[in-house]
């Protein structure tokens, strides 16, 4: 079974979202160090006609992340960098691969939701999130996704996410999977778009 909701809120904008208290549109650098970016960075994008370059970079630390974002970064430069953060995704380390009783289940989502640093959608996602009394309990696989959508231009949009997935393993334990979160500005899509597709 899969589930893929929208709904709106009192958040206008993707910038009001927080993961961890890292946002879109951040330099990057004010919350992780260079060494600890350039250990898995690759490049993204060049944009040679903007002179723009963009990267990504895992990191592990707490919780693990991927990061896009654009670097004003130079041979020779003088002032200080920014990476200017276009996307965010993470796996929450506190919500991890775990085997989860039935009657546990509900009650062990909450508690992931509870530690979130994600307190703009909290509220908004739990409401949504699936009722396991109410689950067709015979099929054995379940992907279930919880999006908001704020701006588009018709092809691309920027959108918040948060998902998470779960099988049945025996007839009353689950094997669930995690909590990711992701945040894809505009400029993030247009950029996986043109590249993709």
């Amino acid at each position: 079974m899969w589930c893929n909701v929208g709904f709106t809120n009192d958040i206008t904008r993707i910038e009001d979202i927080k993961i961890n208290g890292i946002s879109i549109g951040d330099n990057l650098l004010d919350h992780f160090s260079k060494s600890e970016l350039i250990q898995n960075k690759k490049l993204l994008e060049v944009d040679s006609v903007n002179r723009k370059l963009y990267y990504t970079s895992t990191i592990e630390k707490n919780s693990w992340y991927i990061f896009h974002y654009e670097s004003n970064e130079r041979v020779g430069m003088t002032e200080q960098p920014v990476y200017r953060i276009i996307g965010i995704t993470s796996s929450l380390k506190h919500c991890k691969s775990d085997m989860w009783d039935f009657e546990d289940f509900n009650e062990k989502i909450d508690k992931c939701f509870n530690k979130l640093e994600m307190k703009e959608l909290n509220n908004s996602l739990k409401g949504y999130f699936l009722n396991l009394n109410d689950w067709n309990k015979t099929s054995n696989a379940s992907y279930h996704n919880f999006s908001l959508v704020f701006e588009n231009d018709g092809c691309y949009s920027e959108n918040a996410e948060i998902s998470y997935s779960f099988n049945e393993h025996f007839s009353d334990t689950y094997w669930f999977s995690g909590i990711n979160l992701t945040l894809h500005s505009l400029e993030l899509e247009q950029i996986l778009f043109d590249k993709n597709c």
